[in-house]
């Protein structure tokens, strides 16, 4: 499985994770300087089907505690040109697109 963990931190560094109308999740790809590139994390969400692997999906909620979203699946992704990294250069950054397996988001059950 491929563990994904969001929060609120990183908006600086064009981080911009959240869920989106059409009910999909945005989610910003690893890597912190320089290009986002499809390898390590990347690959893994990109390529899970393929795999053989679920995601799920955690929200960090600070000092050590997450809270379970659920499974998602990779529906997509696009290129976002100068996003700033964490030394204050400008970078091309992956943003995902996941959707919810099985489950609405807000919904309580």
């Amino acid at each position: 499985m491929v563990l994904l963990f969001t929060g609120d931190v990183g908006e600086a560094f064009g981080y911009d994770d959240g869920w989106d109308r059409d009910g999909t999740f945005r989610y910003s790809g690893e890597g912190q300087i320089g290009d986002q590139t499809f390898t390590r994390g990347n690959a893994a969400i990109r390529d899970h089907a393929a795999a053989g692997k679920a995601i799920h999906l955690f929200h960090a909620l600070g000092q050590g505690m997450v809270r379970y979203l659920g499974e998602v699946r990779y529906a997509g992704h696009e290129f976002v040109p100068n996003t700033p990294d964490r030394l204050g250069g400008r970078r091309v950054a992956i943003r995902f697109r996941l959707e919810p397996v099985g489950w609405v988001p807000g919904a309580t059950g």
